[in-house]
């Protein structure tokens, strides 16, 4: 004990790391070691500027991100493009995504008087990737639709209306059904269920100003995305309202919600510790009660085990510091609830306490799913106002059936670069991607940290951490990155709070595209990369050239592959729904197989949904393993319901794509998005493009 304590006491009082970009240095890397990214693409992809607003020194430059509109309290307001704050990839392979902290744009003075009346309800897209490149359309309606249907919660919620004077007078914005910091999950039929968000105001505020004390509360709010249609439909409203909360879908199908606060500033002492669980085929949400309540840090970082319950690792993001809770020493520790007995089981602290902006990850499940182990990495130590530098250690949490499923804990491997709020994605080779971020606590001093842009995997055949290669962009808070089917990973996000909570045009750096700095970029980013792992540059891959449409619990169903003897291993990995790092739902499940005598593979099914929840989820067959396995594309299947009628396959390769291998050359601005290769390399040519998407019809059946 004595010795974790002097690790954690030295690790809050180390100097700061270098404030110098964490980028690439020296020749580009050899993709088959490090991967490789796309040049950045973005909805207008032929101009590569951030949303700086127009002014001297930057004529006109807002308009490339940002339009004058009317509405908003000044009468005109910037209305910029989203960036990717929570992504979902939908089971035909297109991306829905919308935006957060969407008006900050507009904000002149301070982020604190004015973030209030300034905000914005978030605007959404789909992003289709395919031939004749990346397109994109607005859903309808484009922010969601919906509001909270009731502010006045609980006994200091009651406020007055607008302009209604007293202490409290609450100044009501135009954003009152914002879907940042909502959290979402697919559904067992594909439709993808979104839960909380944000109501934004002033209170108090100055009357007949824009001015006041910026303040939110958490939407009740739950809508419903349907891919079918690309429309949002109201859901019934959750019990309690959420900012910040967690989803995790059961293994009954039911989806469990907890965390989240009802209000931020001017709050009741606590986040909210009710809990309660949302019917898919009732429609309704049931408060948990007394039982199922819980302390839990916003976006509590919760993972649904193989024995059916939910386990809290620990991490979460822990508001800082002005929005404590009287409990939030109770963060650090580690818990699971039971759904069977409506109670919370505790387990102790771990190694290292409680952990802001750490990444949470459940590892690869293996036959006969009696164990799981989840590698939390990252972030910083303790709840506010505790460390503020970002570390680079890890625990690996081990639960198994022998032990009761009571987790044991044990330091990990280091990070290869310090990160606070990284995202982190398992890929069909078990090794886990992490992404972005940034060295320092972003939310306690906006605008001192810097970003890292090194991206590293854990490889779990090693039990180690290695470098990749470098994306190109500033991606701290509000980042995101989701595996595609193709195997490669789509990199996204970034949405700051303003430098010392001030007004964007006061950043630090001027961060137009390929431009060093000291600190992170300030301004929204609505740009993607594409990072591509290195088994894709390891030759040819194995093809699925048939698979079943949806596979149901406990038999078995057939995969027929080009290569059938040379597939070393088959996983189902759940379709990422993810909220600015969290995805409670990411899932990768190892399924055993055999080769029959007609050549095709039997595959035996997960046996319960507890193992793997019903919904959407890729399929992958690997040849090799470790450092030399390759995957497949996937075929997208629907886990929970047998169906032996065919699943879409892709057939071949898709052409004309401008967005070739980037390596590490930033792209002009104004230049086209044509493929760069990497230095040393030849263009992608087949290769290349055998890595993108392919769009098409619906990958499952969503009935």
């Amino acid at each position: 004990m004595r010795k974790q304590a002097g690790l954690v006491l030295a690790l809050l009082l180390a100097p700061a790391a270098s404030m110098a970009p964490l980028r690439a240095s020296g020749s580009a890397p050899d993709p088959a070691v490090s991967g490789a990214w796309s040049a950045p693409f973005q909805e207008d992809p032929g101009n590569l500027q951030y949303p700086i607003p127009a002014d001297s020194a930057n004529p006109g430059s807002s308009t490339e991100h940002c339009k004058q509109a009317p509405g908003g309290p000044s009468g005109s307001q910037l209305v910029c493009k989203p960036a990717a704050v929570n992504v979902n990839v939908l089971p035909d392979g297109r991306v829905l995504y919308w935006d957060g902290l969407a008006g900050f744009e507009n904000i002149q003075h301070s982020t604190v008087l004015e973030a209030g009346a300034v905000s914005q309800d978030s605007q959404s897209r789909v992003l289709t990737l395919g031939a004749g490149g990346p397109s994109w359309i607005t859903p309808m309606p484009g922010d969601g639709g919906g509001t909270n249907p009731d502010q006045n919660q609980g006994p200091i919620y009651p406020l007055p209306g607008n302009n209604g004077g007293g202490p409290l007078a609450q100044y009501d914005t135009q954003a009152q059904g914002d879907m940042f910091c909502s959290d979402t999950v697919s559904l067992a039929d594909g439709r993808v269920l979104i839960a909380g968000g944000t109501s934004w105001y002033e209170s108090p505020y100055v009357p007949g100003t824009d001015l006041g004390v910026a303040e939110l509360q958490g939407l009740r709010t739950a809508r419903i995305f349907d891919p079918r249609s690309n429309t949002y439909s109201a859901a019934q409203p959750m019990n309690y309202g959420r900012w910040y909360p967690a989803l995790v879908e059961l293994g009954d199908g039911r989806v469990f919600v907890g965390g989240g606060v009802r209000k931020l500033i001017q709050t009741d002492g606590t986040n909210v510790e009710n809990t309660e669980v949302f019917s898919p085929a009732t429609g309704a949400w049931t408060d948990n009660g007394p039982g199922g309540k819980q302390a839990l840090p916003l976006f509590p970082r919760l993972t649904l085990l193989p024995n059916g319950s939910v386990y809290y690792s620990g991490a979460g993001q822990m508001w800082g510091p002005a929005g404590e809770s009287l409990d939030e020493a109770l963060y650090a520790m580690r818990s699971a609830w039971n759904p069977t007995t409506n109670t919370w089981s505790d387990y102790g602290f771990g190694t290292l306490g409680a952990r802001s902006g750490s990444f949470s990850t459940l590892l690869t499940l293996h036959a006969p799913y009696t164990s799981a182990d989840i590698l939390v990495g990252g972030g910083t130590l303790g709840v506010p106002p505790a460390s503020y530098l970002a570390n680079n250690l890890t625990e690996i949490q081990h639960l198994d059936a022998a032990g009761g499923w009571k987790p044991t804990f044990a330091l990990g491997p280091q990070l290869g670069q310090a990160r606070w709020y990284s995202t982190a994605v398992t890929l069909p080779n078990e090794a886990v991607a992490v992404f972005s971020g940034a060295n320092k606590d972003e939310v306690v001093a906006p605008g001192s940290e810097s970003p890292v842009h090194m991206a590293e995997w854990y490889t779990p055949w090693d039990n180690s951490f290695h470098d990749l290669s470098a994306g190109l962009r500033d991606r701290t808070y509000h980042n995101t990155a989701v595996l595609l089917p193709d195997g490669s990973v789509l990199v996204a996000g970034h949405s700051p709070i303003s430098a010392g909570y001030g007004n964007p045009s006061n950043a630090v750096r001027d961060a137009t595209a390929g431009t060093a700095g000291a600190t992170g970029n300030n301004f929204r980013d609505p740009s993607f990369e594409i990072f591509y792992p290195p088994y894709l540059f390891h030759g040819a891959r194995p093809m699925i050239e048939a698979a079943p449409r949806g596979i149901g619990y406990g038999g078995s169903f057939h995969l027929e592959v080009d290569n059938p003897r040379q597939v070393s291993s088959v996983k189902l990995i759940r379709l990422p729904s993810e909220t600015h790092e969290v995805d409670p739902n990411m899932r990768s499940v190892d399924l055993p197989f055999r080769l029959g005598e007609d050549g095709r593979l039997t595959v035996q099914a997960p046996p319960s949904g507890s193992v793997a929840p019903a919904g959407p989820y890729y399929l992958f067959v690997n040849r090799g393993s470790g450092a030399a396995a390759v995957p497949s594309k996937a075929a997208v299947v629907l886990v929970g319901h047998a169906d032996a009628s065919p699943a879409p396959i892709p057939s071949g390769p898709s052409d004309g794509i401008p967005l070739g291998l980037g390596g590490l050359v930033p792209q002009a601005p104004g230049a086209s998005l044509a493929p760069v290769a990497p230095a040393g390399q030849a263009p992608p040519g087949l290769l290349g493009h055998l890595v993108m998407l392919l769009s098409g019809g619906l990958a499952v059946r969503l009935s």
